[in-house]
């Protein structure tokens, strides 16, 4: 992320959390799983979420390495 200077600026991560099934759309398509990594500047004046879809479909029943990983 960049500051209104065009500086970057570190972001941290405050907590993650899961909706089921996702609370947004992507094409007209719920999910099955949406992942939010919530952030906030050092200076906590600003927020950004990054939301992930999950989908069982396409990624099977099998143990996901990336939520592992968390």
């Amino acid at each position: 992320f960049w500051d209104h200077h065009g500086d970057p600026q570190l972001f941290n991560v405050l907590q993650f959390h899961v909706h089921s099934p996702s609370e947004h759309t992507f094409d007209e398509l719920h999910y099955d799983l949406e992942l939010h990594i919530v952030h906030s500047n050092y200076e906590q004046t600003e927020l950004a979420v990054i939301g992930i879809f999950f989908d069982v479909d396409e990624g099977g029943d099998e143990e996901n390495e990336f939520i592992k990983s968390l």
